[in-house]
């Protein structure tokens, strides 16, 4: 994920939690770019082996402030906190099988190469956070298209 500078932070069962602009001095919307290509790049990984093998994938972007500890004694580890970890992994979780959701803060990130492949949703209830406008990344917007040279 080094191409789209997103780290992976931690694995929790099969979800994999990725951050892009920890201590990283690109703009909210660079870093957000970086998110949606890798997203997008993992979506065509997945889903030639969707039909054959039954795997499935649901991913949830949100952008904003969060922060980071240490947390543990001998098998210490890192993890991040905050209500931004918490609406990324809501719009994880309310997405639909097979789709890419954004939150309305993310969405306003995107940039203009990406806008066209961006379509409003039905709004979802998020525990703790109630109804939420929410927005898909189209199948259509592929990797190979839009990867930044």
């Amino acid at each position: 994920m080094t191409q789209f500078e997103v780290m992976k932070v931690k694995t929790i069962g099969s979800t994999v939690m990725l951050v892009s602009g920890i201590d990283d001095p690109r703009t909210r919307q660079e870093q957000l770019t970086g998110v949606v290509d890798a997203a997008i790049m993992i979506r065509a990984s997945v889903f030639p082996y969707a039909n054959v093998d039954g795997l499935t994938y649901r991913i949830g972007i949100h952008s904003g402030p969060c922060f980071g500890a240490v947390i543990g004694g001998n098998g210490a580890i890192f993890d991040l906190f905050g209500d931004t970890v918490n609406t990324a992994s809501r719009m994880c979780s309310t997405a639909a099988v097979d789709s890419i959701q954004v939150s309305t803060v993310a969405n306003g990130l995107i940039l203009p190469r990406l806008r066209e492949f961006v379509d409003p949703l039905p709004a979802v209830h998020m525990k703790g956070k109630g109804v939420m406008e929410v927005f898909g990344i189209r199948a259509d917007a592929d990797a190979d298209s839009l990867l930044v040279s």
